[in-house]
């Protein structure tokens, strides 16, 4: 929480403001007798005497923090606002720490400006523990990031002794509170599910990672610290941090780069999804119905301290749209059930909302709701869309579902790719303000395949697979029936059924990592995709349970698809982390099938891309 300088210093006038961005951080400590508590008439006086005393523009500090920890707004113009007579031949932010020169300063104190280093060096590229160079009386000099008043000024009688040993301290705090990482997830239920998130650090420095649960009841924010060592993966359930919870959004953030994926089981299926790395004010979703056993629920999460409206408007296999204003409360999300409002339908969706805010949507479907599957929403339409996972082999039903939310049509082009290197290609016309579902299995009949799709106009895109258990047979279908909509999957309410659904890829990169993985009670496949006119030299680094990381090299044509099989090389793993590395710009994506006493089920989800 901070003090606005208006909320303190009453009538403020205006100061002639030179802007310049921040290299570095200078730290002060304002003097004062042991026991003070009088903050609000200490700094009302010390900004009088700055400017009306020593005739300087402004007060020289851009924050001042008490010893209760409370952060104050100081300077006018913000961190960029230049100071010259205290910054020592630097320009920097100075913030200064209210106490006795003779003490260390509080907990409280430290713990707030251990988090406002963090900020503002993430927010002006000032790195805790790194240095810059300054130019001084014509000569060019090196100084750290973050210095004391004295190391630059060495008249300066500030900050006392007991501060000045603290500096190392409060460069490595900051660094470790600095968020290099932060993921957003909208769905979260410890009541329904068994929920985790798998942890990846591919990196070669450890991180520090917050977790922090904001459930929907009264007990308030749950936090969690957790180190993560460097090139590891590690799992937090849940589960056991929260019982009974039916609205547990999330936020974790790290102090390097990382990965991290969330899970969610039930009995008979699971759901293995990346968080959401960049809040939007849009977001789009192909897939969903309400006909039959199908369930569609939309979770719109708002990480604000203020309240978001949002629009959500549905757009049918007909051109048919409707809408729906939903109000979302600070900090809180709100679910959605769908058939409330559109019931016996298959859509795709857009929500508009009026602040950056977290969507996914979570579907169940089959008798007794035996299949699940969940996913982010898209946050940007494209003209290229690429899938590196699909098939049509028995007992797989694979879809791909378009929207196009523009007013005019879109043109579509599908291009399918198979593992030796030839292709199929298919045209449709998506119809303005429509999803379009393409029954795959109609065009490449009894094949695994890599997608591409071209479009003249930006749209979402999104494949399914559905299939029915093993051990359940699929009923004869009818042969005069057109299969073209999700609402006509389900071949009976009574028939158990599982699957997967996920948006494509908009860009081929030469990296991908992913968090999830395991060969035990299950089956995990890494499926790569070459749409390059190039062939393609590929590294796979499988981090597995016991620490090891294993190397697997491969040789993919152009414009071709390759299937992975992790379970036949390394049986029997409780975790892998993959990170794949190519010579040319590929897509890859990572199928699992749990397996056990009752699970049967499957969840594909593309990699993360990035070095």
């Amino acid at each position: 929480m901070q003090v606005l300088r208006s909320t303190w210093s009453g009538a403020i006038a205006a100061a002639m403001v030179q802007h310049d961005r921040p290299r570095g951080i200078l730290l002060h400590q304002l003097d004062v007798p042991i026991g003070m508590t009088d903050t609000l008439p200490f700094l009302r006086a010390l900004t009088a005497y700055q400017t009306d005393v020593l005739g300087w523009d402004d007060l020289a500090y851009h924050y001042i923090i008490d010893e209760t920890g409370m952060l104050y707004e100081g300077r006018l113009g913000g961190p960029t606002s230049t100071v010259t007579r205290l910054a020592g031949g630097g320009t920097a932010v100075h913030i200064a720490l209210i106490g006795n020169l003779e003490q260390p300063p509080t907990e409280a104190a430290q713990e707030t400006l251990v988090q406002l280093l963090a900020w503002l060096g993430q927010a002006y590229n000032i790195p805790p523990t790194g240095s810059h160079t300054i130019v001084l009386d014509e000569q060019l000099l090196p100084r750290d990031n973050i210095a004391n008043h004295n190391d630059v000024a060495v008249e300066a009688p500030d900050p006392g002794e007991p501060m000045r040993s603290l500096l190392p301290s409060f460069r490595s705090r900051a660094d470790e509170a600095t968020v290099r990482s932060r993921w957003y997830f909208a769905e979260g239920n410890v009541a329904a599910y068994n929920q985790r998130v798998a942890l990846f650090n591919p990196g070669q420095q450890a991180a520090t990672v917050r977790i922090l649960l904001q459930p929907g009841d009264a007990t308030g924010p749950f936090t969690k610290t957790v180190a993560l060592p460097a090139a590891t993966r590690s799992d937090v359930l849940f589960n056991t941090l929260l019982t009974g919870t039916t609205s547990l959004p999330s936020v974790i953030e790290a102090s390097t780069p990382i990965i991290v994926e969330r899970v969610l089981e039930v009995p008979s299926d699971a759901s293995a999804n990346p968080g959401i790395t960049e809040l939007s004010r849009v977001w789009y979703f192909a897939e969903g119905s309400t006909a039959d056993t199908f369930q569609t629920y939309l979770a719109l999460f708002n990480p604000h301290d203020t309240p978001v409206e949002a629009t959500v408007t549905y757009m049918k296999g007909d051109g048919i749209q409707a809408e729906q204003q939903v109000g979302l409360p600070p900090g809180q999300r709100v679910v959605i059930t769908v058939r409330d409002v559109l019931p016996d339908v298959g859509f795709g969706a857009r929500v508009v909302a009026n602040q950056p805010i977290a969507a996914e949507r979570t579907m169940r479907f089959g008798s007794d709701l035996t299949g699940l599957h969940t996913s982010a929403g898209i946050g940007q339409l494209s003209r290229r869309w690429y899938f590196a996972e699909g098939t049509t082999e028995d007992p797989f039903q694979m879809r791909l579902l378009l929207l196009n939310p523009n007013r005019q049509p879109a043109n579509a082009t599908v291009n399918f790719m198979t593992p030796d290197g030839t292709s199929l290609t298919r045209r449709y016309i998506i119809p303005p303000t429509t999803r379009l579902v393409i029954d795959v299995n109609e065009v490449v009949p009894t094949l695994g395949v890599a997608t591409e799709i071209e479009t003249d106009r930006p749209i979402a895109a999104e494949r399914a697979l559905y299939f029915i258990p093993e051990g359940d047979q699929l009923p004869e279908p009818d042969p005069g029936s057109v299969l073209t909509d999700t609402a006509t999957l389900p071949p009976a309410s009574n028939i158990p059924l599982v699957g997967t659904a996920s948006p494509g890829m908009i860009t081929p990169a030469f990296t991908w990592h992913f968090a999830e993985g395991r060969t035990i009670n299950g089956l995990q496949f890494l499926l790569l995709g070459n749409p390059s006119p190039n062939q393609a030299l590929v590294q796979v680094d499988f981090f597995l349970f016991d620490g090891s990381v294993q190397t697997q090299e491969l040789v993919m044509p152009a414009r071709s698809r390759y299937t992975i099989a992790v379970h036949d090389i390394y049986p029997g793993q409780a975790t892998v982390a993959t990170t794949v590395r190519s010579t040319q710009p590929i897509v890859a994506e990572r199928s699992l099938f749990p397996r056990g006493a009752e699970r049967n089920g499957i969840t594909t989800t593309p990699g993360v891309p990035g070095d």
